[in-house]
């Protein structure tokens, strides 16, 4: 039996939500070595926040950004490139805070070359856990053939943490919404930047 399929729109208000849970499944994902799903969620909760960052009109809590560029409509962001949308983020908010991360998102945007295991035929395949560890399996190499694919964790934590405190999202709202069962749990582990 077939039913007839509703239209759908984009909900962008949950995408900030959605991409913290993905961040925290690559958490936990990470913990137990199950590095694609790691990498595919790490990348996935990093899109939704850099997507809902470029259609928000003003940050939270706090007075609009000095120079904002008019909001992104939700089809302007079709894409899955993660340098993409650093970009286009940069210049929505210029001089923003989070600048540090540029080669962390890179690293990250590479998942997206696999996300159906697509190997490289004439290289081997290393997951790295750190970006000094994926920086130096390619010096190492003595061809530098080596498709290397970095998930820092701590890295991780740090960014998330930065892009919610860049956003505005409250403690409260942290600890109430999105912490819900064991989430906050698998926040928390071995986690520096948790929000407590």
């Amino acid at each position: 039996m077939t039913k007839a399929r509703s239209q759908r729109s984009e909900q962008t208000g949950f995408w900030w939500d959605i991409g913290i849970h993905s961040y925290i499944a690559a958490r936990s994902a990470a913990n137990w070595n199950y590095w694609h799903v790691a990498g595919r969620n790490a990348h996935f909760g990093t899109e939704l926040m850099l997507k809902y960052l470029l259609v928000l009109p003003r940050l939270w809590y706090t007075g609009p950004w000095p120079n904002r560029g008019q909001p992104a409509a939700p089809s302007e962001l079709i894409t899955h490139d993660l340098v993409r949308l650093w970009e286009r983020f940069g210049s929505d908010y210029p001089n923003h805070p989070l600048a540090e991360f540029t080669d962390f998102v890179g690293a990250l945007n590479r998942w997206e070359d696999i996300r159906y295991a697509q190997y490289a035929d004439e290289a081997p395949t290393v997951f790295a856990t750190s970006m000094e560890a994926g920086a130096n399996t390619i010096k190492v190499n003595p061809l530098k053939a080596a498709d290397v694919f970095v998930l820092d964790v701590p890295e991780l934590d740090r960014f998330f943490r930065a892009l919610m405190d860049f956003i505005g999202i409250t403690t409260n709202l942290r600890g109430n919404r999105m912490w819900f069962g064991k989430g906050y749990d698998a926040y928390a582990r071995d986690n520096p930047y948790v929000i407590a």
